[in-house]
């Protein structure tokens, strides 16, 4: 989920705004959320999370130990993905944010009128979603994949194993922390974009991270949620090797 936070110190303009987005999101279907509105940088930076995030702030701010191009720097040293469009009326200010280095995605004016700010704002949320879906499609730190329309991801390190549904090989089960999704998907396609993932059988990748034991003689293994799975023969060898050389495994035995 692409998050969406707003800075604006002025209350109904912070309202409009946040019912435009909200009203936007839902029309369109996209998997986005208003995290915050507030007129406070601090409470702003106190809550955010890794999580990639589109930005609408203000850059003047009353009675605030920030302005927005601050709370901007910040946000660009702390996020991998984050997309800043500054709503304000300091037209003369636009040159600081290539001086600061904050390289915004749009720089808007609120007095060319509500409508034009309405109309650009949501012009900026669509370029913003289509770089996070393009961002996500192509990052092996998030496992995406599409059900209809929607495109989904969840962290790569919650996988625990993805297996193929008995009787339809055209369908694939992801099991994660938590949670099952079940979609169309390819298993040969999934090993290829996630080498982080092992094929230790023709209808299972597993994450050896999340792996809690693996028993040699009976080439079984046993996941963080208590799923086990035979390992192949030929693959055997391969899967002790990479579980060894895990420096940072999760898993509480290994038996050799």
């Amino acid at each position: 989920m692409l998050q969406v936070y707003i800075l604006e110190d002025d209350q109904q303009q912070r309202q409009v705004y946040q019912q435009l987005i909200d009203s936007y999101l839902f029309i369109e279907g996209l998997d986005m959320k208003v995290m915050l509105a507030t007129a406070d940088p601090q409470v702003l930076l106190q809550q955010l999370t890794d999580q990639p995030a589109l930005f609408f702030l203000d850059i003047e701010l009353t009675n605030a130990t920030l302005d927005g191009l601050q709370v901007a720097e910040q946000i660009r040293a702390r996020l991998n993905f984050a997309e800043i469009v500054f709503v304000t009326t300091h037209s003369e200010m636009a040159f600081l944010t290539f001086e600061r280095k904050v390289e915004p995605l749009d720089y808007i004016l609120k007095d060319r009128g509500a409508a034009t700010v309405a109309e650009k704002m949501r012009g900026d949320i669509k370029v913003a979603y289509q770089r996070y879906q393009k961002q996500l499609v192509t990052s092996t730190q998030y496992f995406s994949y599409q059900i209809g329309s929607r495109l989904r991801t969840l962290p790569l390190a919650d996988v625990l194993y993805i297996v193929t549904v008995a009787g339809h090989p055209g369908k694939i089960e992801v099991h994660y922390i938590n949670g099952m999704v079940e979609y169309a998907g390819n298993l040969n396609q999934l090993a290829t974009k996630y080498p982080q993932l092992f094929r230790c059988h023709k209808s299972w990748l597993i994450n050896p991270a999340q792996v809690a034991a693996y028993d040699i003689k009976q080439r079984l293994v046993t996941m963080q949620d208590g799923s086990q799975c035979e390992v192949s023969f030929r693959k055997e060898g391969q899967l002790r090797r990479r579980l060894l050389h895990n420096d940072n495994r999760p898993f509480s035995d290994v038996n050799k």
